[in-house]
């Protein structure tokens, strides 16, 4: 766009059409930009191939465009994740076929090729199966795509895993902590994070000193270590979108324990500045995903702990002590961030422990009972 002084109509774009250059003048700037980002527009969509016909849009080019798409408005974690999966396990198969062309079977048949073949769970089946019936949905309602091929395969039932994954003793929440401090102060640090705030270990590894407010007692969540997209310290958070400014984080509170591990720590560590993170390498960078989940199978195995106990279960772990303690499900899910308390449900497991100790003070049950005579090891 181009300002031409003393022209009746000052204002001019040239653009390529058919690969000739034209222009077109206007009297208004807003309706030379207007026309302009209508061109830029046409362009992209042209070079992704959705200007064509629906029976002609490829495979590729839809996902492409697709993926820009949500990378404006959901986390990078995840979205790099669905690009993993769309490149390794869809667009080796369906690269250069039209959209249009894809049928039901076909998809089936690539579902049970991942499941059954390549050995994957009945849980990432469907995570799959959902990556494409969203694919297919977003497409339709853009017009791309008549039909949603994925709508007629159903999920199928995953694999209930009856696992003790989630702390609920405090005997068994102080033998893992234990067993990290063995594993160095600066991992110890990283999982007394998750136990008392409820911290993604993505964002425990990113949590600096200046996020902790001892004044006001307060500990701020506002970054996440991207593993998916290169191990980087991005200024986001997972699941909400960027952050805009230092104001918009999550807010937990600095609950005791927690304080007093942050003041032993501050007491030892050399890299004590507001920007430093607070678990760090002996070069003061933060700790990887990677290396911080190596420390936490080992510390599982030397505490006696279950293997599938994962360093995401600190976060239910967090949500079921916080329920024990009296917190709500609606306060729970603020502090973890949730987007409704279903999500949160799921976190916060249900304690019958109060029901133990009153069964045991009160006696119910009790074989001392005369009224009740057990026919075990008795006389008929």
């Amino acid at each position: 766009m181009q300002f031409r002084k003393g022209r009746t109509s000052p204002w001019m774009v040239q653009y390529r059409e058919h690969g000739l250059i034209k222009t077109r003048s206007f009297e208004k700037k807003i309706d030379a930009a207007t026309f302009e980002s209508k061109i830029r527009r046409n362009r992209q969509l042209t070079e992704a191939g959705l200007e064509a016909p629906k029976e002609q849009i490829l495979f590729i080019d839809l996902c492409s465009a697709w993926m820009r798409k949500r990378q404006v408005s959901n986390a990078l974690s995840s979205v790099t994740q669905d690009e993993m999966r769309l490149r390794k396990y869809w667009l080796e198969k369906f690269r250069h076929r039209p959209v249009q062309t894809m049928t039901t079977a076909e998809i089936k048949e690539q579902l049970d090729y991942i499941q059954f073949e390549l050995n994957h769970s009945p849980a990432d089946r469907n995570r799959h199966r959902a990556l494409l019936h969203k694919f297919f949905k977003d497409a339709m309602m853009d017009g791309k795509v008549l039909m949603n091929p994925v709508s007629m395969i159903p999920l199928i039932k995953e694999n209930i895993r009856n696992v003790k994954t989630v702390l609920r003793e405090d005997k068994d929440i102080e033998a893992y902590l234990k067993g990290m401090c063995l594993e160095g102060f600066n991992n110890a640090m990283i999982a007394e994070a998750m136990v008392w705030t409820g911290a993604r270990v993505c964002e425990a590894v990113a949590l600096q000193w200046g996020d902790i407010d001892l004044v006001n007692g307060v500990v701020s969540i506002r970054r996440i270590e991207e593993r998916a997209g290169g191990s980087k310290i991005v200024q986001r958070t997972k699941g909400t979108g960027i952050i805009n400014s230092e104001d918009e984080c999550r807010m937990i509170p600095l609950f005791p324990r927690f304080r007093k591990a942050l003041e032993e720590h501050f007491n030892r560590t050399k890299f004590a500045k507001s920007t430093d993170f607070i678990a760090t390498t002996p070069t003061g960078e933060y700790i990887r995903y990677d290396i911080f989940k190596d420390a936490h199978k080992r510390a599982i195995k030397t505490a006696g702990l279950h293997e599938k106990v994962t360093p995401h279960s600190m976060r239910a772990t967090f949500a079921t002590m916080a329920k024990k303690a009296g917190y709500t499900r609606s306060e729970i899910r603020e502090m973890l961030g949730h987007s409704s308390d279903a999500v949160t449900a799921r976190y916060d497991k249900k304690d019958i422990g109060h029901l133990v100790d009153k069964g045991a003070k009160i006696g119910f049950g009790s074989i001392a009972s005369p009224k009740f005579v057990s026919i075990v090891g008795g006389k008929k």
